[in-house]
């Protein structure tokens, strides 16, 4: 819970998803004119759960209390998709090596339109798809260079060279031909 004096703190640990939870922050006054302005809610962490692998990989904020209406909710998504916008422009010029200044890459983008951005999101889920099924076949604390990988190509577009030539060892176009 958030609060002026103690900033955040633990109030309570509870077990079962957001339906108890939900319910619990009443009676614990989270909210307008209770003891807290707003809480959130942390969950367990299974991003490979899509491919029914259930291992636990840190916490992951699952829902804020009270609920946010949509008027405030709405800003927040803008300026996030100004946030996605602003690392791609940024992650296009970084991998042009210094060839491409960041409104170059603005420009670029501008320019190519919707095909140009089909293009790179294409490349980005393979190599998503590179970096998951390397995961999944490695174990113990190789896991973790392969993981923060994976987040810094989903939420800043970040692609190091390492990861790039993993996709292309990797990729199920080249594996079929040789």
């Amino acid at each position: 819970m958030w609060c002026e004096e103690s900033e955040w703190t633990s109030l309570a640990w509870m077990v079962g998803g957001r339906t108890p939870v939900g319910i619990a922050a009443r009676p614990l006054q989270i909210g307008t004119g209770g003891w807290y302005p707003f809480g959130e809610t942390w969950g367990p962490r299974h991003p490979d759960a899509w491919a029914h692998n259930w291992k636990l990989e840190g916490r992951s904020l699952t829902n804020y209390h009270p609920d946010v209406p949509d008027a405030e909710d709405s800003p927040h998504f803008g300026a996030q998709r100004h946030r996605t916008e602003d690392y791609l422009f940024a992650a296009l010029a970084a991998r042009s090596r210094g060839t491409l200044s960041i409104e170059q890459a603005t420009e670029r983008l501008r320019v190519g339109g919707q095909k140009y951005r089909d293009f790179l999101h294409v490349g980005s889920a393979c190599i998503a798809r590179a970096l998951n099924c390397a995961r999944r076949d490695v174990e113990g604390p190789d896991r973790l260079p392969l993981r923060e990988a994976i987040d810094a190509l989903e939420r800043r577009r970040e692609a190091a060279d390492w990861v790039v030539d993993l996709a292309h060892t990797t990729s199920p176009a080249r594996t079929r031909t040789e």
